[in-house]
């Protein structure tokens, strides 16, 4: 299920703006002034599919309503009340046009420094969860995203303590589970929506949960932890190479005795496999993603010309086809260095960038200085980080193909010289080819619109 449209009405009782998200290109730009409410429609969106409802009290508005492409809506309504017991929220799914359910509540409102307080209460107190965004938390045992609603439903016992302070606001438990509809649950569980905010380079207090589930600790660059974090990233994926490596050394013999041989592979095309089988880990290695030991096939192919190969043609079939599946585990994230590592390199001047499994980021200036990823500029710093996440942090819910998902990107413009705002939408393109997803973009930016009109939604006021 995908988001194909979505509306808004009397933004600061003022504004009625109508998107409708471009579904074949699947980039969609909303343009507009300042102050005509671009990113509290993301706000909005993210806070909805996250069910962080007391964001929907921060600005008046009427109705948001969010259209999917299977013909059924969630619409919120905001209905003022007196100034003690403040606005109600009605959430409502409709299909064909018809209510099928619905839900009415008094929201609690949380201010900044009571959200703070509940984020690091849950950081602390429930090792299992580890913080992926301000409201998103992970289960590292299933890798089950939740929300504090989710938690405060799925962890009586551990936010016990959390209640009786919110008690003392008139918030009761009951009142948090009432918000933890299972109706919408079903609905937003169908689609990732992951918002990346224009403030996205500096771990500010409270968010080091989100980058250090290890230490704790913090840093001030999210540069460096994305240094680390793809480390982690390659090492499991070693890990999963190594398993299923010796699971398929551990099945050669039985095969060749068993006669258990892919037909397809015959002599006529078995020296062409080895050739690719080694170009393949050149390339891995190149990645920076093989180990020293795995970088150099057992046998190699120079001495394959000396192998009477009909005679050890069933031998050889085994052997590529094993090599071609202990290969498969790097395709996914190879293709996405792949990428990340030629866009940057095609962006940045005087310096390259490449990836080690032990050292993540390395970057050399053209007179072969290294430089760390704190030494990079702003701008240089700003598109490193928007293409990390696009490619690497994905949230995974219920599907694995991301074809669901919806990045919000906010003011990508930052820092980012003129050419390359020009090539970011190609850029994009790029990634969205691979790994499949819906991105909607606010911007000020003509320059990142680049002629593209035909991606652009212009969010006007109202004529006067």
């Amino acid at each position: 299920m995908r988001i194909k449209q979505i509306n808004v009405k009397s933004l600061f009782g003022i504004f009625n703006h109508e998107i409708h998200l471009n579904m074949d290109e699947r980039i969609t730009i909303i343009h507009g002034p300042n102050g005509i409410g671009k990113t509290y429609i993301l706000r909005m969106l993210h806070s909805l599919f996250y069910r962080n409802y007391h964001h929907f009290l921060e600005y008046p508005f009427k109705e948001f309503k969010v259209l999917f492409d299977d013909e059924s809506e969630v619409i919120v309504n905001r209905i003022e009340g007196n100034k003690k017991e403040g606005p109600v929220l009605k959430i409502s799914n409709k299909k064909e046009g018809k209510v099928v359910k619905g839900n009415k509540f008094q929201v609690p409102y949380f201010s900044r420094r009571e959200e703070f307080y509940i984020r690091r209460f849950i950081d602390r107190q429930i090792p299992s969860l580890r913080r992926l965004d301000d409201d998103v938390w992970i289960d590292e045992r299933n890798k089950q995203i939740m929300t504090f609603f989710d938690i405060s439903v799925r962890f009586p016992d551990e936010v016990a303590y959390l209640s009786k302070d919110l008690a003392r606001k008139g918030i009761s438990k009951e009142s948090l589970t009432l918000l933890n509809d299972k109706w919408l649950q079903t609905i937003v569980e169908k689609v990732i929506v992951q918002f990346i905010r224009a403030q996205r380079l500096i771990i500010t207090e409270g968010d080091e949960y989100i980058y250090h589930r290890e230490s704790k600790s913090m840093t001030d660059s999210v540069v460096e932890f994305y240094s680390k974090d793809i480390k982690g990233l390659i090492n499991d994926v070693m890990r999963e190479y190594n398993t299923k490596s010796q699971r398929l050394d551990r099945e050669f013999p039985r095969k060749l005795l068993e006669g258990e041989v892919n037909k397809s592979i015959d002599s006529s095309n078995i020296l062409n496999e080895l050739k690719e089988l080694e170009n393949r880990r050149d390339k891995l290695a190149e990645a920076g993603l093989l180990q020293e030991e795995s970088k150099s096939p057992a046998i190699p192919y120079s001495t394959y010309s000396t192998i009477d190969i009909k005679k050890k043609e069933d031998m050889l079939s085994i052997y590529i086809e094993n090599e071609k599946e202990k290969l498969s585990v790097y395709n996914d994230i190879f293709n996405k260095i792949e990428i990340f590592v030629s866009i940057l390199n095609s962006t940045y001047q005087y310096k390259n960038i490449s990836i080690e499994a032990d050292r993540g980021f390395v970057l050399e200036t053209d007179s072969g200085n290294e430089l760390t990823v704190k030494k990079l500029s702003s701008g240089e710093q700003h598109e490193l980080v928007l293409l990390y996440q696009l490619l690497f942090k994905t949230h995974t819910k219920m599907n694995s193909k991301n074809k669901n998902t919806l990045f919000l990107i906010d003011e990508p413009e930052i820092s980012l010289h003129i050419a390359w705002q020009h090539k970011f939408l190609d850029d994009l393109k790029e990634i969205i080819d691979l790994i499949g997803f819906d991105v909607l973009i606010a911007t000020h930016s003509p320059q990142i619109i680049h002629g593209k009109n035909n991606l652009m939604v212009e969010l006007l006021g109202p004529k006067k």
